[in-house]
């Protein structure tokens, strides 16, 4: 049987869906993809939760927090994520993020400053690396480039998608 709470954390007029999966050791947040929710982790927090504090959260829009009206932004991400560590007390947690939610836990890293680490799965980071395989590689890094500014600056829809059920 899982155990876990489920609660929310107001952040501002946003109320974030939260799920604690309690553990002790270091605290671990986990971070949905796009569409998603926090019931994507269920699978692999209650074996992290054997060794770590663990907590997973619905991003604004999704799951059961609150929709954002017409757009969010991975700053407005970066800064909910902060208030849920700030909320529960967790002491320099470790970041691990899908999609999207990589993407966060990078900014969040780059940011913040204070987490103990980032696991980004299949997420756009915020630096490129020093060589670009291929013909053009300075045609592909400035590709690269602007993508990146404008995953991290261009808000998100709302749309009803978003919100999927648990």
């Amino acid at each position: 049987m899982d155990h876990f709470q489920d609660h929310v954390i107001h952040h501002g007029t946003v109320a974030l869906a939260i799920r604690d999966y309690g553990g002790h050791g270091s605290p671990i947040v986990l971070l949905h993809g796009g569409t998603r929710n926090l019931g994507d982790w269920a699978m692999i927090a209650p074996i992290l939760a054997t060794r770590h504090r663990v907590v997973a959260l619905d991003f604004r829009s999704h799951g059961a927090s609150t929709p954002c009206g017409a757009t969010w932004t991975v700053a407005d991400a970066v800064a909910d994520v902060r208030a849920v560590v700030d909320t529960l007390h967790l002491d320099i947690p470790w970041l691990i993020g899908h999609s999207i939610g990589g993407m966060v836990a990078t900014q969040y890293a780059a940011k913040q400053g204070t987490c103990r680490g980032v696991v980004n799965i299949d997420g756009v980071g915020v630096s490129l690396p020093p060589v670009l395989p291929g013909s053009d590689p300075i045609g592909t890094r400035k590709q690269l480039q602007m993508m990146i500014t404008q995953m991290v600056e261009t808000p998100r829809p709302h749309h009803a998608f978003y919100r999927r059920q648990r």
